[in-house]
């Protein structure tokens, strides 16, 4: 079973967050300030592992990555 990991987001401005991959889904798209998400990946049939960037982007700021396999 997957276990959900939370992400803490800090920002005085709105922001947005994304996965690259449908099987990574996020809590919440969007939002203000600061803010808890989870990271939830779906039932893995495979026996190879998979990747997936989560992105977090706010106005006039720098995206932020994380890799998550």
């Amino acid at each position: 079973a997957n276990t959900p990991q939370n992400i803490e987001i800090t920002s005085n401005v709105a922001w947005t967050a994304s996965s690259n991959q449908p099987w990574l889904t996020l809590s919440a798209a969007n939002g203000s300030g600061v803010a808890i998400i989870t990271a939830n990946a779906a039932d893995n049939a495979l026996t190879t592992s998979r990747s997936s960037i989560i992105t977090i982007t706010g106005t006039g700021l720098t995206p932020k990555t994380i890799a998550v396999t």
